[in-house]
């Protein structure tokens, strides 16, 4: 069994799309032998030269240095992966802080804007109560199947370096992609003439200016997306553990992660339907 990187729920493993969101799930990209990470080298670096660290800034400092380096660089890639098991161990859905980082951090500033502009709609609240009804569905079904409090836990295993073929593909099927519609939806707003301006407003609940707003942060966000700098990614080999009062299971998962503009994310996270299916679910 295996995982939808989009929504999270238990698909086939064969499945093409998730059953659930639609979401097109990514093949696993080739392998190649697994090399030490930046973090792991300069942790050694710092363990093999720790006489010369102390001497030169002292032994709070150099405990500092080794535990900042441990922070940024050494597991920063579990933060999907983390990010995924926090999901599934929440009571209720925080739509906001779902909302604004629905593409693992990429593009936040103009996500807080759309997401202010959306929620102004009279139309907004609905939808949100829609979601979350989905999503209390979804908890009730785990808890038939595991009892009530169960809990998400995870176990990292393993990881292996992407190859550069690989980031160019998920880069051009998933992150230019992804930008390229939304920056598309953004012009369409934004080329309207008066009439078809307000009818779309309206059909939304939304003012004409917000509307017009809604236009340009759907462009900077897809441009953002659209160009971010794909540099390194991971396969990561994970146990996932459910425990509840009835049962508990584990499941082996692969999980890809990239660095995007200095920020993992899970790749096939970057979906235009993410975000569209918001404006559709107010009118749009």
């Amino acid at each position: 069994m295996k995982f939808c990187g989009q929504c999270g729920r238990q698909i086939p493993d064969d499945a093409f799309a998730c059953p659930y969101c639609g979401a097109i799930q990514g093949s696993a990209p080739a392998r190649t032998p697994a090399k030490p990470s930046f973090g792991e080298s300069l942790k050694a670096f710092v363990q093999k030269n720790k006489a010369i660290v102390i001497a030169a800034a002292g032994a709070l400092a150099a405990a500092i240095v080794l535990l900042l380096a441990l922070a940024i660089f050494g597991s920063s890639y579990k933060t999907p992966v983390k990010d995924y098991i926090k999901q599934q161990n929440v009571s209720s859905l925080d739509v906001e802080k779902d909302f604004v980082n629905m593409y693992g951090g990429l593009g936040k500033s103009h996500l807080k804007k759309i997401y202010k502009i959306l929620s102004s709609s009279e139309n907004f609240e609905d939808y949100c109560d829609g979601l979350q009804d989905e999503f209390m569905t979804y908890r009730d079904d785990l808890e038939d199947a595991y009892g009530r409090n169960y809990k998400y836990s995870v176990k990292f295993l393993d990881r292996d370096p992407m190859t550069n073929s690989s980031l160019r593909t998920y880069k051009e099927d998933w992150f230019k992609v992804c930008g390229k519609r939304l920056m598309s939806e953004g012009d369409a707003i934004l080329d309207m003439n008066s009439d078809d301006l307000r009818e779309l407003a309206d059909r939304m609940g939304l003012e004409k200016d917000d509307l017009r707003t809604l236009g340009k942060e759907l462009k900077e966000l897809g441009k953002d997306i659209k160009n971010a700098n794909v540099k390194k990614g991971y396969e990561v080999d994970v146990t996932i553990f459910v425990k509840g009062s009835d049962d508990r299971d584990d499941y082996d998962v692969t999980f890809s992660v990239v660095k995007a503009d200095g920020k993992w994310v899970n790749p096939i996270r970057i979906d235009q339907y993410t975000l569209l299916n918001y404006l559709y679910g107010i009118g749009y």
